[in-house]
């Protein structure tokens, strides 16, 4: 079952027992509750499945509003019959037939889409996945409220946990620059967080963009040998000569920062197992890559690390680190 599913159950949940008091899964909101809020109740919570359709949280949001205005709007139609010209007309909707917040998308599309409305009618918008750097920016997105950790947050977990592991010496960054800038963005930002604060020895950046040479389904450049030291028999910007890069610099932990988990992860493994990168020695930790995608989808692929040449994989966490030796 998608994990979207408990998390609504548990919204739901969260509201029954604000509503009641019951302080069992709600205990700091009851305890941190100003006393103007004494008498707070969620009356009306209605669910929608933003999974089925990404515009269909947004179409609902809007129908609701044009049905709850529309007796206002036939008043405010009257009103102008009537109004002499010294009189301004009202056209603004009464705040008692708006939604008080939005709580709970689950993908970066319908979290735009309801941000941008938010926005318009002023209320919090609280999104329990959405690892899109846009919505970070508080002018562009100033009623979003993010419960995952952002992605600086993210970045010094992963430090803190090879620090905790003792990998924290020579450490590639593998990063996809055929996107947008903001990849780049990040792989500054993580080398700024290993080195300038949490003091690793050695970090580098090493770029790749997917081309036709990263084919996983090509099996003419297989051939380890192939590979050593720099890599001048494929592009200088695939990910086969990014990989035999970090091969030749002796670095065995790699971050990669893919652009689309789907598209990224098959060329990687190609590489990864000509070189010979993919046999325990190497680490490999992920982050990002997987925002249009289901956590359902992103177990399904996980599940087939034997196929396509992704053993690589096999221990990484694409999306939440769990680190259950901490």
């Amino acid at each position: 079952m998608d994990p979207g599913w408990f998390q609504m159950a548990a919204a739901l949940l969260a509201v029954e027992h604000f509503n009641t008091r019951n302080p069992t899964v709600v205990a700091s909101p009851l305890n941190n509750l100003p006393p103007e809020c004494a008498a707070l109740q969620f009356d009306h919570v209605q669910v929608i499945d933003t999974g089925v359709d990404s515009h269909q949280a947004m179409e609902f949001v809007v129908d609701q509003l044009l049905q709850q205005s529309q007796p206002q709007i036939q008043h405010q139609s009257r009103r102008r019959l009537t109004n002499n010209d010294n009189e301004e007309d009202d056209n603004t909707i009464p705040s008692s037939l708006l939604f008080d917040a939005i709580a709970g998308p689950y993908n970066d599309i319908p979290t735009l889409e309801l941000s941008v409305m938010a926005t318009g009618l002023q209320i919090p918008l609280v999104a329990h996945r959405s690892l899109h750097d846009d919505f970070l920016d508080a002018q562009r997105h100033p009623y979003y409220n993010q419960v995952s950790a952002d992605v600086a947050s993210e970045l010094q977990f992963m430090g803190k946990y090879l620090q905790h592991i003792g990998r924290n010496k020579y450490v590639a960054i593998l990063y996809n620059s055929g996107s947008a800038a903001g990849l780049l963005q990040k792989a500054d930002l993580l080398q700024t967080i290993l080195v300038d604060q949490q003091q690793f020895e050695q970090v580098r950046s090493f770029s790749y963009k997917i081309d036709d040479d990263d084919d996983p389904e090509d099996d003419t450049q297989s051939s380890s040998s192939e590979f050593d030291d720099f890599d001048t028999s494929s592009s200088s910007h695939s990910v086969r000569h990014a990989l035999a890069r970090i091969k030749a610099s002796g670095f065995r932990t790699i971050i990669v920062l893919p652009e689309l988990l789907l598209s990224d992860a098959p060329a990687i493994g190609s590489a990864a197992a000509a070189l010979g990168l993919d046999q325990g020695h190497v680490m490999w930790m992920m982050s990002g890559g997987v925002a249009e995608l289901t956590a359902g989808e992103i177990v399904e692929f996980l599940s087939r690390v034997e196929e396509n040449n992704l053993k690589f994989m096999k221990g990484v966490s694409p999306t939440n680190l769990v680190v259950e030796d901490i």
